[in-house]
């Protein structure tokens, strides 16, 4: 069965919440929410979502877990349109599916991005909790 959303929509929607937070997105925080994205695409309940609340969950995934940032600045708000209660649960599905991708057969994603290209963004591991 093909999944509800294309990688074309997603990576689009993924483009434009980088486009409108410029400032605050760096090289690896970008690299690390695109790793989220590419996980989530093998996963057919979180495709189900709106491409821009993905896009936007991991990149406050990313932005916690490479910046250590608590916070989604009212900036993220009004850039992304997504508050962080928006997303809570996305946000939830999108750490099951990083952690789940330690053990899981589909290796090229989690190769791709370990990559010196990609900052080795994949070589962490999520079996801690992510977001505590």
């Amino acid at each position: 069965r093909r999944p509800p959303r294309s990688t074309h929509c997603i990576s689009s929607a993924a483009s434009d919440v980088y486009k409108r937070q410029e400032l605050d997105c760096d090289r690896k925080v970008k690299y690390m929410g695109e790793y989220i994205i590419e996980l989530a695409l093998l996963d057919c309940q979180i495709l189900k979502a709106k491409p821009s609340l993905i896009a936007a969950s991991a990149l406050y995934i990313a932005n916690r877990l490479i910046n250590k940032t608590k916070s989604w600045r009212e900036n993220m708000v009004s850039k992304t349109r997504y508050s962080d209660a928006d997303m809570k649960h996305a946000i939830k599905q999108l750490i099951v599916i990083m952690q789940l991708s330690e053990k899981s057969s589909f290796k090229a994603t989690r190769s791709k991005f370990a990559l010196a290209k990609y900052m080795e963004v994949s070589k962490g591991t999520f079996k801690k909790k992510i977001l505590q």
